[in-house]
């Protein structure tokens, strides 16, 4: 009956209710993690998982597949509009007294690898099928692996897999901050910026079905 990822409303003190999402069905219990109300109306995982019984349960409802529209339709049904990582009351965020980003859990539909526009030929890029595990961002604190083109570039320039991660990322976040004023310009940011969202969310739509949390493609880690 129960699964992990599912979502319920459980039964808490002064006729209240919390909300959690199952994470291990143990016998008759579950292990869940609470979704627990912080400071501005905000509300986060609160991931110190616990164990609940069965029998406090007041409403289950069922995510399969796990993607991130499913898991949105179905907190909707709580009444939480969700990003990333933040949720709120979706009266609270209808009225405006909390933001959310919710271009970051955009649903545009995947489109199939062969008509996505990359070039996979060159091993620099290799499609989710094919990929051992999700999406996740390079560790510039180690070498890391690179295609044998870029590796050659590298040894040419004399720099390091950590540096060129690095240098990868600090490249994305300043892009985030350009604004061009020509034409031009604003065309080719539109373009990238739509692929950047399209590649965004095939690689946390592959993460939500391994049960692991979106990334900010936008914001790589640096140094």
């Amino acid at each position: 009956m129960y699964t992990p990822g599912d979502l319920l409303k459980l039964e808490a003190a002064n006729s209240t209710f919390s909300y959690a999402e199952v994470l291990e069905v143990i016998g008759d219990e579950l292990e869940v993690n609470f979704l627990e109300e912080q400071m501005g109306l905000i509300w986060r995982f609160n991931d110190d998982p616990r164990r609940v019984s069965k029998s406090s349960v007041r409403d289950h409802i069922k995510v399969d597949p796990i993607t991130r529209r499913t898991v949105k339709a179905a907190w909707k049904q709580f009444g939480f509009v969700c990003d990333v990582d933040n949720f709120a009351r979706t009266e609270d965020f209808n009225s405006g007294r909390v933001y959310l980003d919710l271009e970051k859990m955009d649903d545009d539909e995947e489109e199939d690898e062969k008509d996505d526009g990359y070039d996979y030929t060159d091993g620099f890029v290799v499609p989710d099928s094919v990929a051992d595990e999700p999406f996740t961002f390079a560790d510039g604190s180690a070498p890391v692996q690179l295609s044998e083109g870029v590796q050659n570039y590298l040894t040419q320039q004399g720099k390091t897999s950590e540096q060129y991660v690095q240098e990868m990322h600090d490249a994305v976040r300043q892009y985030n901050h350009w604004q061009p004023t020509d034409r031009s310009g604003i065309g080719i940011k539109r373009y990238v910026d739509g692929l950047s969202m399209r590649a965004s969310n095939q690689a946390n739509n592959e993460r939500w079905s391994k049960r692991m949390r979106e990334i900010d493609c936008k914001n790589p880690p640096i140094k």
